[in-house]
């Protein structure tokens, strides 16, 4: 068999060995370049993306690139950041250590086919392991700022929702950090993620927040936020226990009329909940 001489991909020199193989008893059988290109586009597409329960909400975006450029770009921009990455199939496997932060994170980054368009792709940034998750966000959107007038990016995948803006350099990591209602959902839906593997890091960034006050108020408009907390309680598992009875302490505090936003009824029934 002759391999055409324009192939210039590792997925189009598989796919001619593929070929080779497959014609073995005839060593003048010929595969036309086109063929091959056609192959690999086809046989070779990231997977269509999953239903949205099963995907991040605030760390994905819309690419008009191709998937293999998607790949290099983001491992560039990663690499960058601080990041350690090795490309396995339509993912990026990275992990992320700021030494003057202490953070360690562990973290993919997954390429799907949109299922609206067969021109788009969809990438998301998709946490594995424990670690902070505001830490987490502000990687992604320092990703995002990376892209500015480079293109790869076209647009958040959720609507009405914009890229998180990264801190600003003179903020104290250790200092008090104001949620807002998107934070909070971005926290919650990270500790009800089907991926994400380890609950504590999230349970423990909501019990720094929740002491501080316009936190602590916000959190009790979150419905069933209680109920939700409660089934983090395991007498066998102290590390999603403790920071969880910490965040209901300061929920179920009794409220003072300045600052209340439960009524004396609702507050008995998180009460009870909790019982």
């Amino acid at each position: 068999m002759q391999i055409p001489m324009a192939v210039n991909t590792t997925q189009e020199q598989q796919i001619c060995e593929g070929f080779k193989l497959a014609s073995s008893r005839d060593p003048k059988f010929y595969v036309p370049i086109d063929l091959v290109k056609l192959v690999a586009e086809f046989a070779l597409k990231p997977p269509k993306e999953y239903d949205d329960v099963f995907m991040e909400k605030y760390t994905i975006f819309i690419s008009k690139h191709s998937w293999q450029d998607i790949l290099k770009i983001s491992k560039e921009y990663l690499i960058q950041l601080g990041c350690e990455c090795t490309i396995k199939n339509f993912s990026i496997e990275c992990t992320f250590y700021n030494e003057q932060r202490c953070v360690n994170m562990n973290f993919h980054v997954n390429i799907f086919t949109s299922s609206d368009s067969e021109d788009e792709y969809v990438v998301e940034f998709q946490r594995r392991r424990s670690g902070d998750p505001l830490e987490f966000l502000e990687l992604f959107a320092q990703f995002i700022q990376q892209d500015k007038g480079r293109g790869m990016v076209s647009r958040g995948k959720t609507e009405g929702f914009g890229f998180p803006q990264p801190r600003l350099p003179f903020n104290s990591p250790f200092g008090p950090i104001i949620l807002d209602e998107d934070c909070i959902d971005c926290l919650l839906r990270q500790l009800n993620s089907h991926y994400y593997k380890v609950q504590a890091g999230g349970l423990c960034e909501l019990a720094r927040c929740v002491q501080t006050k316009a936190n602590c108020v916000l959190m009790r408009r979150v419905p069933s936020i209680v109920s939700f907390l409660c089934s983090f309680l395991d007498i066998n598992c102290p590390e999603t226990t403790y920071p969880t009875l910490i965040i209901l302490k300061f929920l179920l505090n009794p409220l003072r009329d300045s600052d209340s936003t439960m009524s004396l009824k609702e507050h008995k029934n998180l009460l009870s909940q909790l019982d």
